[in-house]
């Protein structure tokens, strides 16, 4: 989920499937607890993977589709939620 190819073919498959994406939930995410010392850079890397270059290609995927049709107190909040992470919409 963390591949650009991968991301924008689930969205056109989705799209084709159900027409639109009215929602986006990024809700996945992994843990793993260890000393860093003792924290394998293979398990670091799908870690931010997973919970932030995902979240990231999933959005910018599906907002151009949305733009419209977003209502605007949403679209705020939209805009909100990814200010805070520095990205601007």
């Amino acid at each position: 989920m963390a591949q650009s190819e991968e991301i924008e073919r689930l969205v056109a498959e989705t799209i084709e499937a159900l027409g639109q994406v009215d929602l986006l939930v990024n809700n996945a995410g992994i843990q793993h607890v260890a000393p860093i010392t003792a924290f394998p850079e293979a398990r670091w890397r799908q870690i931010i993977e997973i919970m932030l270059t995902a979240p990231f290609l999933l959005t910018r995927a599906v907002l151009p589709g949305m733009d419209g049709r977003v209502q605007v107190g949403a679209h705020r909040q939209h805009r909100v939620c990814a200010c805070i992470t520095g990205i601007r919409l």
